[in-house]
């Protein structure tokens, strides 16, 4: 079942909503957890996937950490040689790229960016983010930038490793 009329993804694959109404529905922590009650969703689903206030743009960060973490590997598309530039390998044209990774990977830095200092649970964000962001940063770097050059959303890189920066600075002061 296609949500097209509720939920459109643009060219920079932001999600938007076009009707008013949806939002104002899961935006509202009660309404959603009555509805999700009455659809005979698991408490688990419902406490997992209803509007968390401050803390949703913490959750989408460790979740595109933790999707990075898993699914970036050398060579992702297959491309059969990094000899050439992007604009001159003609299948690139024809790669169905992951738009979940893509997602993650051009948006991890935004979420962990917009995560307020007042937090509740910052310490909590910080234990679970500090070791996903190590190995990024440490293990799977070059295939996060091989993603980002593949889909001609290199200029994302700078925002994520500056917050990325800040994180690990404030890290080191604990």
């Amino acid at each position: 079942v296609g949500l097209s009329s509720l939920v459109t993804v643009d060219e920079n694959l932001r999600i938007r909503i076009p009707h008013k109404s949806f939002p104002d529905f899961f935006l509202n922590r009660d309404r959603c957890l009555k509805a999700f009650k009455l659809l005979g969703v698991s408490r688990k689903e419902r406490q997992e996937y209803v509007n968390h206030g401050d803390g949703g743009h913490a959750s989408l960060a460790i979740a595109c950490l933790r999707f990075m973490n898993k699914s970036l590997k050398f060579n992702a598309y297959g491309i059969p040689t990094s000899h050439a530039l992007n604009d001159k390998i003609p299948q690139l044209e024809t790669v169905n790229m992951d738009n979940a990774l893509l997602y993650a990977c051009r948006y991890w830095g935004e979420h962990f960016g917009k995560v307020p200092p007042r937090y509740k649970d910052l310490v909590a964000f910080r234990e679970q983010a500090q070791p996903l962001l190590r190995n990024l940063l440490h293990e799977k770097v070059l295939y996060w930038l091989e993603i980002l050059s593949l889909a001609k959303a290199f200029n994302s890189a700078y925002g994520s490793l500056q917050v990325a920066k800040c994180f690990t600075e404030v890290r080191m002061h604990y």
